[in-house]
């Protein structure tokens, strides 16, 4: 568990992406309950489900779990029916970029841009 900064069910919408596929992983493998929506079938879906991840292939109200903590991404707008779901259920509801500041609060990061070169360094480090 990552000190208390989520609850034991946390549900990602937009789970499909690029960001968020990898985000659900990690918090499986913190301990924590996930499931997920997005709004079409995506290339990791089965994955994610065979770790045991529950996958919502739509947007609804009904997806998102009571006394939940709500992760969205950036590709979702303010106006989401989860989003309102969650913000009338008091869950917490935090952007990606908060939960992975978050997340990664007590550790020490290294980050590697550019527009060469990223994959070799990473590699080397």
């Amino acid at each position: 568990m990552l000190n208390n900064n989520f609850t034991k069910q946390v549900h990602l919408i937009g789970i499909g992406g690029v960001g968020m596929t990898p985000l659900a992983l990690l918090l499986k493998e913190y301990g924590y309950d996930i499931s997920g929506s997005d709004i079409s079938d995506f290339r990791l879906c089965n994955f994610l489900q065979s770790k045991g991840i529950k996958i919502y292939l739509n947007h609804s109200a009904s997806n998102v779990p009571s006394d939940s903590t709500v992760i969205y991404s950036s590709a979702i707008s303010e106006n989401n029916i989860e989003i309102q779901t969650a913000k009338k259920a008091n869950c917490t509801t935090i952007s990606r970029i908060e939960a992975l500041k978050l997340i990664t609060s007590d550790k020490r990061l290294i980050s590697i841009t550019g527009s060469y070169g990223k994959s070799t360094t990473t590699a080397f480090i």
